[in-house]
């Protein structure tokens, strides 16, 4: 819950035995700071999203004791490295992260909670059909509330059908810029 006074007395009212504590912004920053500087201990290259969020991109990223062999699977390459970094992470802040390895930052972040927590998901371009096209739109990232409503009042309510949707329709609905985002 935020400091904010309404939030405070809603959630008060909606769970009257919920115990309220306060918030420790300076302790979260801390953790964030040691959460970051491990997992650029070992992927430097680093796009910072928030407090608890980042992307990172692993090319090159190699582990020391990682054989390297040109025909290398770069997914099972990229397996490791995800696992080196949660156990980076373990050690730096006694704290679990999900990670997700995937060919784009959009699906990773979809895939990222795909198995909380402290998951670790792979995420294949062949895998999306199976993983991603089933979930609801609204597990896209910049699809809020209300596109969600005005896509479902279309009768496009998971992610497949919104990749199938006309893009016409979509534009009818929410404008060319928009529209293009959402089908793409």
């Amino acid at each position: 819950f935020t400091r904010t006074a309404g939030v405070w007395a809603e959630s008060a009212q909606l769970a009257p035995d919920a115990l309220l504590l306060p918030v420790d912004f300076d302790e979260y920053r801390k953790y964030s700071r040691l959460f970051k500087a491990a997992v650029r201990s070992v992927a430097p290259v680093v796009e910072d999203r928030g407090i608890d969020e980042i992307y990172l991109d692993l090319t090159g990223v190699r582990l020391p004791d990682h054989d390297f062999d040109a025909d290398d699977d770069p997914w099972w390459r990229a397996r490791d490295v995800a696992k080196a970094l949660k156990a980076a992470v373990r050690e730096a802040t006694e704290l679990s992260c999900s990670i997700a390895v995937a060919p784009n930052k959009l699906l990773a972040k979809i895939a990222s909670d795909l198995d909380k927590p402290d998951g670790l998901t792979i995420l294949r371009e062949a895998d999306v059909p199976l993983r991603i096209w089933p979930l609801p739109v609204r597990r896209i990232n910049g699809i809020g509330p209300k596109a969600g409503a005005k896509l479902a009042s279309l009768n496009i309510k998971t992610i497949a059908e919104l990749a199938a949707a006309d893009r016409a329709l979509l534009a009818e609905h929410f404008g060319r810029s928009y529209a293009r985002w959402l089908h793409d």
